[in-house]
């Protein structure tokens, strides 16, 4: 006998599930896991709704309505493992594994095999026989596969806070409340209308699966609920009026006609009816969101309070207390956003949240690529970017894994980019509403005035946050430098006591070799050995030598130590030069050296200390001599340079020491007047009192620095450069006051080493 009643509902569910299996191929233009899942159940679950549809119609012979129920029950199992991996796969966990895809389909097959065995054995112990045990256990199994499926939904639906994350799954409860509802009608013999039950789920879960952001359940519920007390309310207003407006025309006016009756009834909703809906469309409104008054108020209220905020820690913790008023959420943060080296030539935008967040500490720094999904998608559309899209979007599929943890991470719900002068500087990110519902448009286009309203305060923020810390470097910069300078200081006293007291503990020895060298030097032994005093001779210039370099160290010593003891007065400067060079008569004629003494007659006499101005000019022109190449020429010359009426100013007079020499590099010219101050490299250092480029101790041109300065003169050089080729030569300047206020007991200001302007 058929059942046509069964039959029609079963091809009712064949064609529902074709429309599901065709709409999804018609939409589906990503090949992803769930949405090809989603296709495979609708079109296994369409083909067996159809074959059962035409097994109950009689057109496959052989199978009866009861073979064809019982069929159903065990194909319960293998669709509710297809659910399972459904699931699993909508819920972004992983499939199901191959082992339990082999396990489902090893179990259906098994008591479909048991339970059409044409004598199936009989159990021991008084069990059940297998034709009765195969259908239980298939219907214990769809019951334990079905609350996997319930018990993952409802633990993915607990851990998240976001509405549009929640929506989406709620969307997937429903669709497993109808497919468990299909499945029980089945099992109690309605195949039929169970078969359009599944279907109906299935497209809820299509829906689900092929919509990026389906329709809210809430805020669809909410407005359903709100035509329902609607229409109800219409309903009851209209039957009251009319039969009271019937009354009252019949029995207490009558004569008049129904279209005065229609009139008043009319007026009289007008004036009842819209106050009433306009009262329940408010109560709707006030749990989906703000209204545009209320927004408009928050804005000037936002920008009013932040605007003089120069703190970015204040400013994002008033930021976020006025977001969560306005917008009722739960926590916020401000982000500041700046681009950052990530090594090997990488660019990379970093977020640092600041403090004042509210409900949340503050995560670690997050990193976007410049060629992220995400940082091209803020640089091109400046406006809010909900969490939901960031999971679900085929546009954001491509981000790393780094990026998405972090994000989510967060559980925030919408983030807004604030743009500065075109750049990316910023960034607020708000969690989920405290009612629960998903933020409207509107909220986001509240966001996106509110990020430009904070954009020129989280500037100044920045900007005075950066003087801030300029200032800390600046104070710590003098604070350093501070010590370094007292450090220095120390250490140049305690070199100037060494070399002092060195100096002083080198004489008296060398004082004592002296003298023996030159006992031995007269003895008649040393005299008539030529050996022997050619070594005594070799002693004794090397006690000179060392004499002299001691002697340097002792002058250094005073001039550091303001001891330098000058006794000043009038002197030629000529004879002073004069009889100073008549020392090298004999290296300048080894060295082919031309030295040129310009008459200076005309010049007044100084007044100086003869002997230390004499050690000015021997090392002057001791420097000229060394980096003098062979054959080369050294001129010294005065002129006289008057004052020029200023009271401060002294009537002088101007030494020039030239040489056709190597020269000096502008950048030491300052440099050689320190103490121990080498221009070339100290491991190429050539001891040498007069040959071409051998190296002193570095002490005469801090000598006569040492004493021009206590004569209250000047001393510089000029030198176009280095070249040993070119030989551009140099020029050493001296000035000195004729007449003398009062000797300076030590170093004057050192003037920079040029002459006073």
């Amino acid at each position: 006998m058929i059942d046509i009643p069964m039959a029609i509902s079963s091809a009712g569910a064949a064609i529902l599930f074709g429309i599901v299996l065709f709409r999804g191929l018609g939409r589906s233009t990503v090949v992803d896991e769930d949405r090809v899942m989603m296709l495979v159940y609708a079109g296994a679950a369409g083909l067996i709704s159809a074959i059962q549809a035409a097994a109950l119609f009689g057109w496959i012979p052989g199978y009866s309505g009861e073979v064809v129920f019982e069929f159903s029950i065990f194909l319960l199992v293998i669709f509710s493992v297809i659910f399972l991996d459904l699931t699993r796969k909508y819920l972004r966990y992983t499939g199901l594994t191959p082992g339990a895809w082999f396990l489902g389909t090893v179990l259906t097959g098994g008591l479909i095999f048991i339970n059409f065995l044409p004598n199936p054995p009989a159990l021991p112990g008084g069990l059940p026989p297998l034709r009765t045990l195969a259908p239980i256990t298939a219907i214990l199994a769809w019951v334990g596969i079905s609350a996997h499926s319930g018990t993952l939904i409802l633990f993915q639906y607990r851990t998240s806070q976001q509405p549009l994350h929640r929506n989406r799954i709620s969307y997937w409860a429903v669709t497993l409340i109808w497919t468990v509802l299909g499945g029980i009608l089945a099992m109690s013999g309605n195949l039929g209308v169970g078969a359009v039950i599944n279907a109906v789920g299935a497209l809820i879960g299509a829906y689900a699966v092929f919509t990026h952001r389906p329709i809210d359940i809430r805020v669809g519920s909410l407005r359903v609920l709100g035509f329902a007390i609607t229409t109800v309310l219409v309903l009851i207003v209209y039957t009251t009026m009319y039969m009271v407006s019937q009354f009252v025309f019949q029995q207490v006016i009558p004569g008049q006609t129904p279209l005065t009756a229609g009139f008043v009834m009319a007026l009289v909703l007008a004036v009842i009816f819209r106050p009433l809906l306009a009262q329940i469309e408010k109560s709707i409104e006030a749990r989906l969101g703000r209204s545009s008054l209320e927004n408009s108020q928050a804005v000037r209220e936002y920008s009013m309070t932040i605007s003089n905020i120069i703190d970015t820690d204040q400013l994002a913790s008033v930021a976020m207390g006025l977001l969560s008023e306005a917008l009722e959420n739960q926590k916020g943060m401000l982000f500041l956003v700046d681009q950052k080296e990530a090594g090997e030539g990488r660019v990379v935008f970093e977020l640092n949240g600041i403090k004042g967040a509210m409900g949340m500490t503050l995560p670690e720094p997050g990193r976007l690529p410049l060629d992220s999904p995400l940082a091209r998608f803020f640089a091109k559309q400046h406006r809010p970017l909900v969490q939901y899209d960031i999971d679900f979007l085929e546009d954001f599929k491509t981000i790393t894994m780094g990026e998405r943890s972090w994000f989510s991470r967060l559980a925030m719900d919408v983030h807004v980019p604030i743009y500065g002068h075109g750049l990316w500087i910023g960034m607020i990110s708000v969690g989920p509403k405290a009612t629960g519902v998903p933020y409207s448009p509107e909220d986001l286009t509240l966001l996106s005035t509110l990020a430009d309203q904070t954009s020129i305060a989280l500037e100044n923020a920045r900007l005075v946050q950066g003087l801030v810390e300029i200032n800390q470097r600046v104070e710590s910069a003098y604070s350093n430098l501070s010590r370094t300078k007292s450090e220095l200081e120390r250490l140049d006293r305690a070199k100037s006591d060494f070399i002092s007291i060195a100096s002083h503990e080198l004489r008296t020895p060398l004082t004592v070799i002296h003298g023996y060298t030159q006992m031995l030097s007269d003895a008649p032994a040393i005299r008539s050995n030529d050996y022997y005093r050619s070594l005594t001779e070799g002693i004794q210039n090397g006690t000179e030598r060392l004499a002299m370099i001691v002697d340097s160290m002792l002058d250094v010593a005073k001039i550091d130590n303001r001891e330098l003891d000058l006794a000043p007065m009038p002197v030629p400067i000529s004879s002073v030069i004069t009889g100073m060079s008549q020392t090298f008569d004999r290296t300048t004629t080894d060295r082919r050296l031309t030295l040129e003494i310009d008459p200076m007659g005309e010049l007044p006499p100084i007044e100086v200390d003869p002997e230390a101005v004499q050690k000015v000019f021997y090392h002057l022109l001791i420097n000229a001599i060394k980096y003098t190449p062979d054959g080369g020429r050294i001129n010294i010359s005065g002129k006289y340079i008057p004052a020029n009426g200023n009271p401060e100013d002294k009537d002088c007079i101007e030494i020039l020491v030239r040489d056709t020499g190597i020269g000096i590099n502008p950048e030491h010219q300052l440099l050689i007047f320190r103490k121990f101050y080498q221009t070339g490299e100290i491991g190429l250092h050539s001891t040498g009192k007069s040959k071409f480029k051998g190296a002193g101790p570095g002490l005469g041109l801090a000598i006569a620095q040492g004493v021009v300065d206590a004569h209250g003169g000047r001393i510089w050089v000029e030198s176009a450069g280095y070249d040993e080729k070119s030989l551009p030569g140099s020029t050493f300047h001296v000035v000195l006051p004729v007449r003398q206020s009062a000797i300076q007991a030590a170093p004057a200001a050192s003037k920079n080493g040029k002459p006073a302007e």
